[in-house]
């Protein structure tokens, strides 16, 4: 995923007016919509102490970076040197 990003960034020639949602798409295929469809769900089910957290920014872009690094294809997520 990283490096689909960093090709579509290094070539400005063919991206210099890419609409934001276009860039995503191409890096990303549809991990961000997905997660999006998610938090909207979430948000509409959620009770108590859950639905507060979720109200404020941090809350929901808490959510949105766990459901990404969750859902990530396979072979995407390296894990960290100790």
């Amino acid at each position: 995923m990283f490096e689909n990003m960093v090709k579509h960034v290094e070539d400005k020639d063919k991206n210099e007016r890419m609409p934001v949602r276009k860039f995503y798409n191409n890096t990303f295929g549809q991990l961000v919509n997905d997660a999006l469809f998610a938090l909207n769900k979430k948000i509409h089910k959620a009770k108590g102490d859950e639905a507060n957290e979720l109200q404020y920014c941090e809350g929901k872009v808490k959510f949105m970076a766990m459901y990404l690094m969750n859902k990530l294809p396979d072979g995407e997520l390296m894990p960290e040197e100790e």
